[in-house]
């Protein structure tokens, strides 16, 4: 670790029970899309704790310079609670961050899960952006006077209604690649919209899944920009689940830019027309099939996975409490799956030849890593002292490792810290 600093003291966190005090987790603080590293700058949104403040933050700070302090913006936007009740928290309503080199705009969505404009006017699609050129001032002109007034659209006129799970990717040339789900949970259509120097195009349908029963499901995983490409790797949650508690199978595909409706492709490089009805045209594997010991089978969250350099695919999923590791290797056209062991449960990363994992041991950052490709997985940082976190979120940046970590204390105000690691990726 090369630097370790306090973000706040006072990051929102559900305590109490489930059910009564918060819905679905107890994460929303360094939960989520919450972390852009660009330019010399981390940017970190939050929520301000307690429950009875619930307030949107920003924080930005200098990375290349080590005596540099954070700097926060408070919004006048509070987390809305459970469907509008403000003394149980929702757990879905994390807050993203992204920052376009385009031309310099800091971007934000937060807090919506599933809302519609009917019950919720004020509330059901939140959208705040900066004026250009406002990501890299002087830390005494970030303010929140760069920013607009809240929106309720990307592109005036279309309506985002029942928006959940607002993430965002960013590529080479500056583009931002937003995506997000509409409708609920076994029943969702996922979109994309792109942002670029002309602003934000219409969304578009990657993956319909409201389509007729048994089929019917939505996406739970992530998209990641590698090697130049937008890759989405997912496990679905069908509408219908006798077999399943709430996740299962592993899906991936990925597009080139500029990432519109006809540039996507399967795992073998086959072109895929869009919107994905039936997901099993992109699936992988079955890991509750293959490593199932509970009847029905239990996965309750999306998959990590990676694209290396050269092609090797990774993805790592849980299946009835165990780790299983699925990989294809470079020039191979089968799978090979592992499960147990040594496989770590965090974040997923490749960098050339080394494949790295990062999960947290006793409440710190483990890391381990394997070359790319296998297996053979080896614990290579542990770290021993300092706080204990509950969770965090982190980017793999340069060879740097930014972890954004919410202390493991008492309470509905819990402190956020951001933990920075040198991964020495250069093989002597």
């Amino acid at each position: 670790m090369i630097d370790e600093s306090l973000v706040a003291t006072d990051g929102l966190y559900f305590a109490g029970e489930r059910g009564t005090d918060y819905q679905f987790g107890s994460r929303i603080s360094a939960h989520g899309d919450c972390m852009a590293i660009v330019n010399g700058f981390v940017f970190v949104s939050w929520y301000r704790g307690g429950m009875d403040r619930r307030n949107l933050m920003l924080s930005r700070r200098r990375v290349d310079t080590p005596e540099a302090e954070w700097v926060t913006i408070e919004f006048p936007d509070r987390h809305i609670g459970y469907r509008g009740d403000t003394t149980k928290g929702d757990s879905h309503n994390t807050a993203a961050v992204a920052v376009s080199m385009i031309d310099s705009t800091v971007h934000l969505l937060y807090d919506m899960h599933a809302y519609d404009a009917e019950n919720f006017p004020d509330h059901y699609f939140n959208y705040r952006v900066t004026a250009p050129g406002a990501a890299f001032v002087a830390d005494a002109d970030f303010t929140r006077e760069r920013f607009n007034d809240r929106r309720d659209y990307l592109v005036e006129g279309k309506n985002y209604e029942r928006t959940t799970y607002p993430g965002f990717v960013t590529d080479a040339q500056g583009r931002l690649i937003v995506g997000y789900r509409l409708g609920g949970s076994g029943s969702g259509e996922h979109l994309l919209a792109v942002y670029d120097s002309t602003g934000w195009n219409e969304s578009f349908s990657w993956a319909q899944g409201r389509i007729p029963l048994p089929h019917r499901y939505s996406v739970y995983g992530s998209m990641k920009m590698e090697q130049g490409k937008l890759h989405s790797g997912f496990s679905i949650r069908y509408a219908e689940r006798e077999k399943y508690v709430y996740n299962s199978g592993l899906y991936y595909a990925y597009a080139l830019p500029p990432y519109g409706l006809t540039d996507w492709y399967d795992v073998d490089d086959q072109p895929i027309r869009l919107p994905i009805g039936r997901a099993d045209a992109v699936q992988l594997a079955t890991p509750a099939a293959d490593y199932g010991t509970a009847e029905p089978s239990r996965t309750s969250s999306g998959p990590e996975f990676t694209v290396s350099g050269r092609g090797d695919i990774h993805f790592i999923t849980t299946v009835d409490g165990r780790n299983v590791h699925y990989w294809r290797p470079a020039g191979s056209q089968r799978f090979s799956s592992a499960v147990g062991g040594v496989i770590p449960s965090g974040k997923l990363y490749s960098s050339g030849d080394i494949l790295i994992g990062v999960e947290l041991s006793d409440g710190r950052i483990r890391i381990r890593t394997a070359p790319v490709g296998t297996n053979d997985w080896q614990t290579v940082y542990t770290k021993t002292d300092g706080p204990q976190f509950s969770h965090f979120r982190s980017e793999l940046v340069d060879g740097l490792l930014y972890a954004y970590l919410q202390e493991q204390t008492g309470g509905d105000a819990r402190p956020l810290y951001l933990q920075i690691f040198d991964l020495k990726l250069t093989r002597q």
